[in-house]
Protein backbone atom coordinates (compact mmCIF):
# COMPACT_ATOMS: atom_id res chain seq x y z
CA UNK A 1 0.00 0.00 0.00
CA UNK A 2 2.81 2.43 0.80
CA UNK A 3 4.31 2.15 -2.67
CA UNK A 4 0.95 2.87 -4.31
CA UNK A 5 0.31 5.93 -2.14
CA UNK A 6 3.78 7.34 -2.69
CA UNK A 7 3.64 6.95 -6.46
CA UNK A 8 0.15 8.41 -6.84
CA UNK A 9 0.65 11.56 -4.82
CA UNK A 10 3.12 14.31 -5.42
CA UNK A 11 4.88 15.30 -2.22
CA UNK A 12 3.58 18.51 -0.71
CA UNK A 13 4.90 20.66 2.10
CA UNK A 14 1.56 20.70 3.90
CA UNK A 15 -1.97 19.46 3.39
CA UNK A 16 -4.77 20.94 5.45
CA UNK A 17 -7.45 18.32 6.05
CA UNK A 18 -10.78 19.63 7.31
CA UNK A 19 -12.01 16.51 9.06
CA UNK A 20 -15.76 16.05 9.44
CA UNK A 21 -17.68 12.99 10.49
CA UNK A 22 -19.81 11.07 8.02
CA UNK A 23 -23.18 12.32 9.27
CA UNK A 24 -22.15 15.98 9.19
CA UNK A 25 -20.77 15.56 5.68
CA UNK A 26 -23.96 13.94 4.41
CA UNK A 27 -26.09 16.62 6.05
CA UNK A 28 -24.02 19.38 4.43
CA UNK A 29 -24.15 17.65 1.07
CA UNK A 30 -27.93 17.34 1.24
CA UNK A 31 -28.28 21.00 2.24
CA UNK A 32 -26.03 22.04 -0.65
CA UNK A 33 -28.15 20.05 -3.11
CA UNK A 34 -31.21 22.09 -2.17
CA UNK A 35 -34.72 21.24 -1.20
CA UNK A 36 -35.49 19.68 -4.57
CA UNK A 37 -32.99 16.87 -3.98
CA UNK A 38 -33.58 16.11 -0.29
CA UNK A 39 -33.86 12.41 -1.04
CA UNK A 40 -31.13 10.17 0.28
CA UNK A 41 -27.93 9.63 -1.67
CA UNK A 42 -27.70 6.57 -3.83
CA UNK A 43 -25.61 3.61 -2.70
CA UNK A 44 -22.68 4.44 -5.01
CA UNK A 45 -22.44 8.06 -3.77
CA UNK A 46 -22.61 6.86 -0.18
CA UNK A 47 -19.83 4.33 -0.76
CA UNK A 48 -17.58 6.88 -2.50
CA UNK A 49 -18.10 9.40 0.31
CA UNK A 50 -17.30 6.85 3.04
CA UNK A 51 -14.21 5.62 1.19
CA UNK A 52 -13.00 9.18 0.63
CA UNK A 53 -13.18 9.88 4.37
CA UNK A 54 -11.43 6.59 5.12
CA UNK A 55 -8.63 7.32 2.64
CA UNK A 56 -8.02 10.86 3.87
CA UNK A 57 -7.93 9.53 7.43
CA UNK A 58 -5.35 6.96 6.34
CA UNK A 59 -3.22 9.55 4.53
CA UNK A 60 -3.32 11.98 7.45
CA UNK A 61 -2.18 9.19 9.80
CA UNK A 62 0.52 7.95 7.42
CA UNK A 63 1.92 11.42 6.62
CA UNK A 64 1.52 13.02 10.04
CA UNK A 65 4.42 15.37 9.45
CA UNK A 66 2.71 16.92 6.41
CA UNK A 67 -1.01 16.72 7.23
CA UNK A 68 -2.58 19.34 9.43
CA UNK A 69 -5.90 17.91 10.60
CA UNK A 70 -8.55 20.46 11.54
CA UNK A 71 -11.98 19.82 13.04
CA UNK A 72 -14.18 20.87 10.12
CA UNK A 73 -17.37 20.98 12.20
CA UNK A 74 -16.36 24.26 13.83
CA UNK A 75 -17.29 27.75 12.66
CA UNK A 76 -15.35 29.35 9.80
CA UNK A 77 -13.56 31.69 12.24
CA UNK A 78 -12.62 28.85 14.59
CA UNK A 79 -11.30 26.82 11.64
CA UNK A 80 -9.26 29.77 10.33
CA UNK A 81 -7.79 30.40 13.78
CA UNK A 82 -6.90 26.73 14.23
CA UNK A 83 -5.31 26.52 10.76
CA UNK A 84 -3.15 29.55 11.54
CA UNK A 85 -2.21 28.22 15.00
CA UNK A 86 -1.17 24.84 13.58
CA UNK A 87 0.35 26.02 10.31
CA UNK A 88 2.42 28.98 11.48
CA UNK A 89 4.92 26.99 13.63
CA UNK A 90 5.43 24.52 10.78
CA UNK A 91 6.08 27.29 8.27
CA UNK A 92 8.38 29.09 10.68
CA UNK A 93 10.44 25.93 11.29
CA UNK A 94 10.56 25.02 7.62
CA UNK A 95 11.83 28.41 6.44
CA UNK A 96 14.27 29.28 9.19
CA UNK A 97 16.85 27.01 7.61
CA UNK A 98 16.94 28.99 4.35
CA UNK A 99 20.05 31.11 3.82
CA UNK A 100 19.59 34.85 4.15
CA UNK A 101 19.55 36.77 0.91
CA UNK A 102 22.57 38.88 0.11
CA UNK A 103 21.83 42.56 -0.42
Amino acid sequence: MRRIVLTWFKETDFTIYLRIDYRTGIERLRNRQGKKRKSSLNIEDDYIFRESIRMYDFLSDFFQDRYIVINGTKSIKEIADEVWRKLFPSIKNKFTSFPKTVT
